[in-house]
């Protein structure tokens, strides 16, 4: 996220509260979770999912700064990256 993206959700917060930003982040990532199953049966929208993988991608900075736990996610992501590419490789000998 960039420092401007960032004062930009900070701003949010401070104006709606952290209580609707919540909220909507469980919308946006709902709405990518709909665009996706549609895929899945079969209509290929990819400028649909497009738009909801980039509001997803804002909540969930919009939700690291209202949790204040960047670091700890990078933690975790670090960590299950590693994990994935140990799957990966485990498949692969298979």
């Amino acid at each position: 996220m960039t420092i401007y993206e960032e004062q930009i959700f900070s701003q949010a917060k401070q104006v709606f509260g952290k209580e609707h930003q919540i909220i909507v982040a469980i919308e946006e990532l709902s709405e990518l979770q709909k665009e996706l199953t549609k895929f899945l049966r079969g209509q290929e929208n990819y400028k649909g999912i497009s738009e909801e993988i980039a509001d997803a991608e804002i909540v969930i900075d919009q939700l690291k700064l209202i949790f204040g736990n960047q670091k700890q996610v990078d933690e975790y992501r670090q960590f299950k990256v590693d994990r994935l590419l140990k799957k990966i490789i485990g498949e692969q000998k298979k």
